[in-house]
């Protein structure tokens, strides 16, 4: 998930996305919205610890 929060956040920033032709900046803004809501609504369990 914090892989995922890390490309996010990338697009979201602009970089090299920034000097493409599709790129606008609401579209990094709707990311970080979308995918806020969605780690809400997937509440993913924690991976499990392999000492127990």
């Amino acid at each position: 998930m914090s892989a995922l929060a890390f490309v996010i956040w990338c697009f979201a920033i602009g970089g090299w996305f920034a000097t493409t032709n599709w790129y606008a900046g609401w579209m990094g803004t709707a990311a970080v919205v979308v995918f806020a809501v969605l780690v809400q609504i997937l509440r993913l369990d924690p991976l499990p610890n392999p000492a127990t």
